[in-house]
């Protein structure tokens, strides 16, 4: 095993460069086009499902809990900040959250399936001198859509990221083509994005919760971005 401390990235909650998050972006792109449409990744029954990913940090009872529970700290803030962000989401969104997840996918069932590294923060990753990011902490690998990694991306490193959001999943979508040496349809391509938002929502939008509750610019302007794009989401799923 290789000592990669020297190379991970400052744990702060400032945006990191703009070269750094383009190679990360890049290189998570790769990754997902590498594995595009995979027979073989559909065979491996053991990584993770888009169902798990939906309900890894959802509200209430998690299939996980029980043998591999979450610290009590982490456990207090999401159950309390679901309670706060279902006070405060409109109802629309709220319903479709209460959804099984297994409801949910079936409107993102036949998006590409590739190779999923399922935990995309930042502390997970190490710039290396070639400009060559190494990931660690495989520990929620899966199969599915692109976006679930990318909505994760998003979310968790919403203090980190060094464009906005929208830029974020522009850049990727340019790196993906790339590797993919085709482009994605744009009705498809919409549908991606409606998928990462809800995954990003889906596992860390009690934590939006809890930032909007602060009364911060920034934790009202984060929930908020978040809120306008589900309802985007819900709309496009009417």
């Amino acid at each position: 095993m290789n000592d990669l401390s020297a190379y991970l990235l400052p744990d702060v909650k400032e945006p990191i460069d703009l070269q750094t998050e383009a190679i990360i972006l890049n290189t998570l792109a790769s990754l997902h086009a590498s594995f595009w449409e995979s027979t073989e990744i559909k065979k491996i029954d053991w990584l993770r499902t888009p169902e798990q990913y939906f309900d890894a940090l959802g509200p209430g009872e998690h299939l996980t809990d029980s043998f591999a529970p979450p610290p009590q700290n982490i456990l207090d803030s999401m159950n309390q900040g679901w309670e706060l962000a279902f006070d405060l989401l409109p109802e629309e969104i709220k319903s479709m959250f209460l959804q099984p997840s297994e409801k949910i996918i079936k409107r993102w069932k036949d998006l590409p399936t590739t190779f999923l590294h399922g935990d995309t923060k930042l502390s997970n990753m190490a710039l290396m001198p070639n400009s060559r990011i190494a990931a660690f902490d495989w520990a929620f690998a899966g199969q599915g859509p692109c976006s679930i990694d990318l909505g994760w991306y998003i979310a968790i490193n919403s203090t980190r990221l060094a464009r906005t959001k929208e830029d974020v999943i522009l850049l990727y979508r340019t790196f993906l083509e790339s590797h993919l040496n085709q482009p994605i349809e744009e009705e498809t391509w919409l549908r991606m994005v409606d998928l990462a938002v809800f995954t990003g929502a889906k596992m860390l939008l009690w934590n939006k919760a809890l930032g909007y509750r602060s009364g911060t610019e920034r934790g009202k302007s984060e929930w908020n971005w978040w809120i306008q794009k589900l309802q985007i989401v819900v709309a496009h799923s009417n």
